[in-house]
């Protein structure tokens, strides 16, 4: 069988175990080249993971469901431990799931340095306590004129490792994520929460 995959994630301290999301085919893990389901039901998206610093130093990996629908809850992310039974969906941390009507995979990113976590939807939002039992998050702060809010229009995102108030992110500005009108995807940066986002999209 032939499945689209829409992301994987690797583990830096168990460099043999991957995580990934097919089309259609759930979210998988892949250790040592087995593959083994790690979640069994519905559209798997793209994931993240990484091992916890502290005790019990738990690997821990977030997998996007997709229900087929369209609407808020059409795409969330889930936090789950290795080793969770399979048909666990575990601790829903998706930013906003009411806001957007999503469906497609949403950009997720968690730095080794810092531990924030970060996913990209209607806003880019940052979580510094993604292992607590109640994440919360902040807003990059993607509001006004340059920017539309429609559904997931931060299509990814890139922070940098050594100073991660530098953001970029590509926002697809054209009112429309399905497919009836072109996409203009620009390209933002600010230096800072607080900093203004600056258009560096190339002419």
């Amino acid at each position: 069988a032939v499945s689209q995959i829409y992301g994987m994630s690797d583990v830096e301290e168990r460099p043999k175990l991957l995580y990934g999301g097919a089309q259609d085919n759930y979210t998988w893990r892949i250790e040592n080249g087995i593959p083994s389901r790690a979640f069994n039901q519905g559209d798997g998206y793209g994931t993240e993971s990484f091992r916890q610093s502290v005790s019990p130093f738990n690997v821990i990996f977030f997998h996007q469901v997709g229900s087929g629908t369209g609407g808020p809850h059409a795409t969330d992310i889930y936090r789950k431990t290795d080793g969770d039974p399979v048909g666990n969906w575990a601790l829903n941390v998706t930013p906003n799931p009411n806001d957007d009507p999503e469906k497609y995979s949403k950009p997720l990113y968690h730095s080794p340095i810092s531990g924030n976590f970060y996913v990209g939807q209607n806003d880019l939002y940052i979580s510094s306590n993604i292992e607590t039992a109640s994440p919360s998050y902040t807003a990059a702060g993607l509001s006004g004129g340059s920017f539309n809010k429609n559904q997931n229009a931060v299509s990814a995102f890139d922070i940098s490792l050594l100073d991660e108030n530098r953001m970029y992110v590509a926002y697809d500005a054209s009112g429309d994520y399905q497919g009836n009108k072109q996409y203009q995807i620009q390209l933002f940066f600010k230096n800072g929460l607080a900093a203004p986002w600056v258009n560096r999209t190339p002419s």
